[in-house]
Formats: C-alpha cells, structure tokens, sequence
C-alpha cells in the first residue's frame, strides 16, 4: 500500500507504465493501437462495412475484386487473430528499438509487398486446381510472421528454466503464441508459412527489396511532425522499490543481456571474417607452404620485437607467414586479440 501510495504521489499512473513500454517504438505502438481500434470500429458501428476487409478468394477471382486482398490486410475481423497477433507484435517491438522506425517501417513495407504477391499466387495456384479454399483469415498476419525470421537468428537464447530436460527461453512464449495463430486452420497455416518465407526472402535481400522498401527522408520528417506528438512517449521514469515493475524490469534486463550477448556475436563474427582475410592473404602473398624450418632473418624479428611481443611469438609468427612481416604482425595481433586475459 505504501509502494502504491508512493507511485500515484509521484504522479506514475498504470497507463503512463505500460505506455513507455513503447518508447522508441512508435510504429508498433500505431500497428497495435491501429488494429485495436480498427477491430472495434468494423464489429459495432461500422459493422455493415466488416465484410469489405474479408479476404473472400470466390470475391478475387471470379467478381474480379483483386482489391480485397490488400484492404483485408488493414483490420482483424476475428478476435482471436487480433489478441494473438498483439501479443507477438509487442515482443517484435525490440526491433524497431534495435534498428529505428525508418528502418522498421522499410522492414514492414517490403515484407507488405512480398506477402502480397505470394498470397496472390497462392490463391491464384489453388483457383487453378480448384482447390477448396474460401476465404483466409483477415489481418497482417502474414507480415507479423515475417518477424519470427529476425527473431529466432537475431536474437540470443536466453533460458529461464527447463521441464523434463527441455530448456525455457524467454522466445519460448512467443513460439508457442505463433503456433497457436498457425495451427488454428488451414487458410491461417498458409498466411503463416508465407510469412515466414517473406521473412527469408527479406532477409536474403532477394529482387533487391531493401534497396526500394525504403521510407523516404522526407515523408519520415512529414509523419513524424503530424504523428509524432501522438505516438511518441518519454522514457519511463519508473521508482525501483515499486513491485509493479519488476515484470518490466526484468524485461528491461532480458533487453540488455540480449544486446551483450549480440555485441559478442558480432565481434565473434568479425574476428571470423579477419582470419579468413589473413588467411586468403596470406595464399595470395605468398602461395608457397610455410617453410617451418627455415630460421626467418634477425632483422624482422627485431622489428616484431620492438613492436612489444616476445622473439619466440615473433620467430614463430614468421615462420608461419614465410617471413612476410605484414602477415606474421597481422597474425600476432589476431591472437593476441583473441587471447584470454592475462595470457599473453
């Protein structure tokens, strides 16, 4: 009761907590606020125009109304896509923080487009065949599941627990989520998998969809001046003793951990790509084998010497690198890099 007191005292509400959960991620926060809204908007006052965004494949093809498959992609009409999609959609919002709303905005546009055209062909494969299907769920299903690619290489492992050997991540609740979306019929397996397959083919940047999915500059500053004072929220200033937030702190911590260990991924992929620089150097420059009993000269290990590393590092960096004195200082300094510390 204090630790209410105190907060409310302070002027911390439980809206203004759960808001600046979104902060620097205003375009989930309008994805998520969006299809609330939406949802509500066409299933009571609205309700007459609720089968505008229903995604009727009879409607495409043989009414010709190709217009529905990208309208049905604006607003859920079924409530259980909706809660299922905005609990994965607020465990995506990492990225727009990771990356920036520009960037997560040309993320969104480019999967928009690729989910589009392989729905259309889909549908398009299943009249031909005349296979039975009627309709598919309404909603950016499809675009949601694309963020699972990011989200199972990008982000690290983190384990909570284990049951009967099975080990409890902090992805684990998410996976679980997008199974249930996906499981739930036939139509939403198929927007699930096209998802997922827009998501590799982003990734892989194939038909150069991150060079033209991209928002530009001017059209960022213009949203941003008109949307920006609706969407964005300030840093949450949360008391610490408060025991309402230990679930958003611990999350703040996940969030933290998640960027060490990513920083030590990407250092680890660096060190990678500079041994094989050294080492398609190293048959470039001299093709040769090295010659390891060959002593190298007194002159280069002097100059190594100088350098600060020891003469039996530096004779034996040399005759590795067949006395090439670029290769065997790059060399020296890989494994120094990559030393424990201490060691060396």
């Amino acid at each position: 009761m204090d630790n209410n007191y105190e907060m409310f005292s302070n002027g911390h509400s439980i809206s203004s907590i759960f808001t600046g959960v979104f902060y620097k991620a205003p375009l989930c926060r309008a994805i998520i606020y969006g299809s609330i809204g939406s949802y509500l908007m066409i299933s009571f006052p609205l309700q007459k125009y609720k089968q505008l965004f229903e995604c009727n494949c009879q409607d495409i093809f043989f009414n010709r109304q190709i217009w529905r498959l990208p309208v049905s992609r604006l607003s859920f009409t079924e409530v259980k896509y909706l809660f299922l999609c905005i609990i994965l959609m607020f465990q995506f919002k990492k990225f727009e923080k990771r990356y920036g709303t520009r960037k997560f905005a040309g993320h969104v546009l480019g999967v928009f487009v690729i989910t589009q055209v392989l729905e259309f062909l889909m549908l398009y494969s299943a009249h031909k065949l005349e296979y039975q299907l009627d309709s598919l769920p309404s909603g950016p299903i499809a675009v949601i599941f694309s963020f699972l690619i990011p989200f199972y290489l990008d982000l690290p492992r983190i384990t909570r627990a284990s049951f009967i050997g099975i080990p409890i991540t902090g992805k684990s609740f998410s996976y679980i989520t997008a199974l249930q979306v996906s499981s739930s019929s036939i139509p939403a397996l198929l927007c699930s998998c096209i998802g997922l397959v827009a998501g590799v083919l982003h990734r892989k940047n194939v038909f150069r969809v991150r060079s033209w999915a991209r928002v530009p500059v001017c059209v960022s500053r213009v949203l941003h001046r008109f949307l920006g004072p609706l969407l964005d929220v300030s840093a949450p200033a949360l008391p610490k003793n408060y025991g309402a937030t230990l679930e958003l702190q611990r999350i703040e911590q996940e969030e933290r951990l998640e960027q060490t260990m990513l920083l030590a991924n990407i250092q680890q992929h660096r060190s990678q790509l500079l041994s094989n620089r050294i080492r398609d150097q190293r048959s470039q420059w001299s093709g040769a084998p090295p010659n390891l009993a060959q002593d190298p000269p007194d002159d280069l290990i002097q100059t190594l010497v100088g350098c600060g590393f020891t003469r039996e590092r530096a004779s034996e960096a040399l005759r590795l690198n067949n006395s090439n004195l670029n290769l065997a200082l790059d060399y020296l300094i890989q494994v120094q890099a990559s030393a424990p510390p201490g060691t060396t």
